[in-house]
């Protein structure tokens, strides 16, 4: 018995969104069918490809629900576009939101900050985490989670508005 409740054999395909080509794998209809796609449009799951962890989201297209594979990723599994992929996994809690460390220290100092961040839906702290945790040192991380707050609260420093944040760039 397999520890993951889904899995299928896929292809890395490429999806031209825009004036973007993302890497994807294509989520078979079969097993679309099976999952409470119409209640979460984008489905959170954690598994693995070819053995490999990830955490992700299938995201509807009109070709399909697929995952997005960043070109970190696909190096990291050794994987190309064409190439045959495994993958299995399982549904994930669709309001987890792994925090890094320095944006939990900021709003735990920052009451309001703490209230507007709890207000967000778990996509937008999800996506703010990320951005958070995705910097490369800890000065970084430090200065983006202040810089969340500061934006979250409306105070001076801050370069982010809880309307605008998906289009400003911090």
């Amino acid at each position: 018995m397999s520890f993951y409740a889904f899995d299928f054999q896929g292809v890395v395909d490429t999806l031209d969104y825009e004036k973007y080509l993302h890497s994807v794998i294509y989520l078979p209809v079969a097993i679309a069918n099976q999952l409470p796609l119409a209640a979460h449009p984008r489905l959170r799951v954690e598994g693995e490809i070819n053995d490999y962890p990830f955490s992700g989201a299938f995201i509807p297209s009109s070709q399909g629900h697929h995952l997005i594979l960043g070109s970190a990723r696909l190096k990291a599994m050794g994987l190309k576009v064409g190439m045959p992929v495994e993958l299995r996994f399982n549904i994930a809690d669709q309001d987890c939101v792994d925090v890094p460390e320095e944006l939990l220290g900021t709003l735990s100092g920052d009451k309001a900050a703490q209230q507007a961040w709890d207000a967000l839906t778990p996509g937008k702290r999800r996506g703010l985490a990320h951005f958070v945790g995705s910097a490369k040192t800890g000065a970084t991380r430090d200065k983006r989670a202040m810089e969340i707050a500061l934006g979250l609260t409306g105070k001076p420093g801050g370069k982010l508005s809880m309307q605008a944040h998906r289009t400003t760039r911090l």
